[in-house]
């Protein structure tokens, strides 16, 4: 259900994703070649969740440490990279800092 609410709080800020990338292989490869879209689209999920406070990340996490834990992700699931970025970026982060 929280998955569900997040989606569509996601998608409700549509703006912040207005970007080329839309799956996962091509977040993993912006995110390796340093590209400026990489960090933007991370990002815009990451606040998104945490605004509508549906994840409760520690208070002295970093943009680096958000995108590492991403491309970490990205590395050890391929198989799952065909999949909206989106969706990967909100799974993986609502899974790691759930609130309680």
């Amino acid at each position: 259900m929280k998955y569900c609410i997040a989606l569509i709080f996601v998608f409700i800020s549509g703006t912040a994703f207005s970007t080329e990338i839309k799956t996962g292989n091509q977040l993993y490869q912006a995110c390796k070649t340093e590209q400026k879209g990489c960090d933007t689209h991370i990002r815009a999920v990451y606040d998104t969740l945490e605004y509508r406070e549906l994840m409760c990340p520690p208070d002295n996490i970093t943009n680096k440490e958000v995108k590492d834990i991403i491309v970490q992700e990205l590395q050890e699931n391929p198989q799952t990279r065909h999949k909206p970025s989106i969706d990967l970026i909100m799974v993986w982060l609502l899974k790691r800092w759930p609130c309680t």
